[in-house]
């Protein structure tokens, strides 16, 4: 629509439709924005979630065993055992309790090579404990700031933007870098960014994972039981299959118009949050700044996507991707990263594959075909013909700017975003790309919305 025709649609108000008043509007129903939307309504606000899909939760992918109904939980597995998880568990009467994973015989492969690898050897227990407790030591003693968001000082250390590999080899933790690939996929984390590694699993997600170590981590049995249960509390708050196509904004407040399935509302509210990824895209109708569009242009991302299959021949044995001494024996990207499996009656498996680019669904899909094609070639799978049941696709999962934007103080700006024209962000990019980040970030910022 025109720039004349939209601003003549909110010259005191929105011609022809009925506004809805509420106090907050928020976009986006995941992680992010159901736990916003969640702690504003147990504070008395009048909430709206508008998300664009037919369910929320859209990350918490499980597969269900056809015949037991045993759920397995590919996408979001763990959280962190703190007061801000268990209370929101407890909110949402979520059944949560230790995390355990089968263990099934595991052969080595490079999935870019096609070949099996037979002459890797992984770091023993002993050092990879020993590893995340140095890891931890160094994150407590300079880097705890980070697990907050990313609050940057002035100067930023220098050695946030080595190649993880190197900040890692020298302090002496390099064992745990196989390990800790499995936690922030999809990324080559041997050239990864320091900053982006720490952000995305800090001093609080070591202590997580240590505490798995000696005890079993902290989970719910089925993920998706966390936005069942929040979609019956929400009720009608939350608009599935809705998109705003029109946003503006001022000091005073909001107006949305969002596309519904039974037609277009109009929603005035006092504040907005953004929960969707901050991408361009996600802004489409948004009466953005030029500074807020300069700021967001800049993002790149990550893919991640998640293959189901049945695989009877394979006999519940699983494949874990490793690479050249190059890589310190992590996997290479784009590709797959892991096969595993699923222990089930109709033998499934479940896959990941990484890219550090974008990458659609069709191609994800034969560079998954073309990869296990070349290893069951080779000899080292049983032949198959790998049927795809069922496929998550996480585009912009992991996002990230160049290092010269981070110099020259982008997140510094983008955090000074919160709050401007009654708008508020949530999510990921702000807080890292972990659910028990996310929750503690809005905790933070609750305040201010409840102003």
């Amino acid at each position: 629509m025109n720039t004349f025709l939209t601003s003549f649609l909110f010259l005191g108000g929105v011609v022809g439709l009925e506004a809805i008043k509420k106090d907050v509007v928020i976009i986006g129903g995941g992680s992010s924005g159901i736990y916003t939307g969640i702690r504003l309504m147990d504070e008395g606000k009048d909430i709206a979630i508008i998300e664009k899909s037919s369910y929320i939760g859209s990350h918490a992918n499980t597969y269900y065993d056809p015949a037991t109904g045993t759920p397995q939980n590919v996408g979001v597995q763990a959280f962190h055992n703190t007061t801000i998880v268990r209370d929101y568990f407890a909110r949402l009467n979520v059944t949560s309790g230790g995390s355990s994973y089968a263990q099934w015989p595991t052969v080595n492969v490079d999935f870019i090579t096609g070949e099996a690898v037979t002459n890797y050897t992984s770091a023993n227990q002993s050092a990879i404990l020993e590893g995340f407790q140095t890891y931890r030591e160094i994150l407590a003693e300079k880097y705890a700031y980070l697990d907050d968001g990313f609050f940057l000082p002035d100067p930023i250390p220098e050695e946030l933007f080595l190649p993880f590999s190197e900040f890692a080899t020298n302090y002496g933790f390099e064992a745990i870098l196989p390990s800790l690939v499995t936690f922030i996929e999809p990324v080559e984390i041997w050239k990864e960014p320091t900053l982006y590694v720490i952000k995305n699993f800090g001093l609080e997600s070591t202590e997580a994972y240590l505490q798995i170590l000696a005890a079993g981590g902290y989970r719910p049995k089925d993920v998706n039981e966390i936005y069942i249960k929040a979609a019956e509390i929400l009720g009608s708050r939350v608009m599935l299959n809705s998109t705003a196509q029109f946003v503006k904004r001022s000091s005073a407040g909001v107006t949305v118009v969002v596309n519904t399935p039974n037609g277009t509302i109009c929603i005035e509210a006092g504040k907005i949050v953004m929960a969707a990824p901050p991408f361009l895209q996600n802004f489409q109708g948004w009466d953005l700044s030029s500074h807020e569009s300069d700021l967001f242009s800049k993002f790149l991302g990550k893919d991640i996507h998640i293959a189901i299959t049945r695989n009877p021949t394979w006999n519940n044995v699983s494949y874990n991707g490793v690479g050249p001494a190059s890589t310190l024996g992590n996997p290479r990207l784009p590709g797959v990263i892991s096969v595993v499996s699923n222990g089930f009656t109709d033998s499934s498996y479940y896959s990941y594959i990484g890219s550090p680019d974008q990458l659609s669904v069709e191609d994800a899909q034969a560079l998954f075909k073309e990869q296990v094609n070349a290893l069951i070639a080779n000899g080292v799978m049983p032949e198959s013909e790998n049927e795809i049941v069922e496929w998550f696709n996480h585009d912009y999962y992991m996002n990230y700017v160049p290092e010269e934007d981070i110099r020259a103080g982008f997140y510094t700006e983008l955090n000074n975003l919160q709050g401007n024209s009654s708008t508020f962000y949530v999510g990921a990019v702000w807080a890292g790309q972990d659910s028990s980040y996310i929750w503690r970030a809005i905790n933070v910022l609750l305040p201010r919305l409840l102003e």
